[in-house]
């Protein structure tokens, strides 16, 4: 059924609502003169009673539903700034890598992937205006085009890495993977920059409310039966996570031994052992906990003969 076809049916309905009433006054008229004055007063008390219910109702829905938008941006401003302050985050300086290229030179980078979920979210929500939709719609086209552009370095990169070793890598091509550096760092910029002028287009007051809303959860304190559920729940889904440390902890003492370093590798064996030690016996078995002290006190017997000194164990 079409829209025209509605159209003359709500015609129709709105028609047939209104000639009931006139029916049924004529109805009066005609049939009992002295009944008009009393149904003219009720209709007169029905019809204003459903029109200002009608109205306060109306008022009351656009109030709810601004109450709602305004609890929805303030949420989608608490979790926009905490995306941005993860985001300053993840692009310090401090990150930035110095990244050897094939002809000996080296630059450095910053190469990460950034979520522009949250930035999407907000612009589609229809909840901000001109100034802040544009500004969220802007940063998450540069969230995106960073990815974009680190993915295709990286790949670059790789594949430069593997002609370097055959010798056939010429300078025009790591001046174009310099290129690509460049770009990605001067998006890194940008993205900051955008990240900045989100947060000016709010007011003070809106800035406030988000930091709060946004820090709300730091000052309520974990309740200790959800940290032991957690802890149960997760030693039942995943393996034993020790072994991924004490592994690298032995290298560690090996390098350390082969270096020439008794007494940095000293103190990691005798943090290895603690830290054996501390393992709980539901991640780590007897038998396994033996093998790796037995290998740490094996490593402190080698140590100690590489010194002519062989301490107690």
């Amino acid at each position: 059924m079409g829209n025209r076809a509605w159209h003359l049916i709500s015609i129709f309905i709105a028609l047939l609502l209104l000639a009931l009433p006139v029916w049924y006054t004529w109805f009066i008229y005609t049939n009992d003169r002295r009944e008009m004055w009393s149904w003219g007063h009720q209709f007169v008390a029905t019809f204003f009673s459903v029109g200002i219910a009608f109205a306060i109702g109306i008022w009351l829905y656009a109030l709810q539903q601004r109450w709602d938008a305004a609890g929805k941006r303030k949420q989608l401003r608490a979790a926009l700034i905490i995306t941005i302050f993860d985001i300053r985050d993840l692009l310090k300086d401090e990150n930035i890598k110095t990244v050897p290229l094939p002809d000996g030179s080296t630059e450095k980078v910053l190469l990460t992937f950034l979520q522009p979920t949250i930035f999407e979210e907000a612009m589609r929500s229809g909840l901000f205006g001109a100034s802040e939709t544009f500004a969220l719609s802007r940063t998450a086209a540069l969230i995106q085009l960073y990815n974009s552009k680190t993915q295709r370095l990286l790949e670059t990169y790789s594949a430069l890495e593997t002609r370097s070793s055959e010798g056939e890598v010429d300078d025009a091509t790591v001046e174009h993977l310099r290129g690509q550096i460049y770009a990605v760092q001067d998006d890194v910029q940008q993205i900051v920059t955008g990240c900045e002028n989100i947060m000016k287009s709010w007011s003070f007051k809106q800035l406030n409310e988000a930091l709060n809303e946004g820090t709300e959860h730091d000052r309520e304190d974990i309740d200790p039966k959800v940290e032991l559920l957690i802890e149960q729940f997760q030693l039942r889904v995943t393996p034993p996570g020790y072994k991924a440390g004490v592994y690298t902890k032995l290298w560690e003492i090996e390098d350390n031994i082969k270096a020439g370093n008794q007494g940095a590798a000293h103190t990691l064996i005798d943090d290895l052992i603690k830290e054996i030690n501390d393992i709980p016996k539901t991640r780590i078995t007897p038998e396994e906990e033996q093998a790796l002290i037995k290998t740490a006190n094996d490593l402190r017997e080698e140590l100690a003969g590489d010194q002519g000194d062989t301490p107690s164990a």
